[in-house]
């Protein structure tokens, strides 16, 4: 999963019918923030966070353990994130 960047994130709604279900006033703005959220997404979906790429223009996670259907259902709607794919080579540095 690869998470919005910039201005991307920056138009995205906080709070209301539109804003992020999961942890909605967390942003993946820091390594630490892009962490937490990509945590609780897992968890949303009952899955394992598999590692975690953050870089000044990038922030990715890999997921172990979910369905597809709650990829979909769940993780596809959130707002933050820009692209969804299987296999990404994810590394934890």
């Amino acid at each position: 999963m690869v998470f919005k960047t910039g201005p991307e994130l920056a138009a995205v709604t906080r709070s209301g019918a539109a804003a992020p279900k999961v942890l909605p006033q967390v942003f993946p703005t820091s390594e630490d923030s892009a962490r937490r959220l990509a945590e609780a997404l897992c968890e949303q979906i009952h899955g394992q966070l598999a590692g975690l790429t953050y870089g000044p223009s990038y922030a990715a996670f890999g997921v172990h353990g979910a369905s597809d259907t709650l990829v979909r259902d769940i993780l596809a709607k959130d707002p933050r994130i820009a692209e969804i794919g299987a296999n990404f080579p994810i590394h934890e540095d």
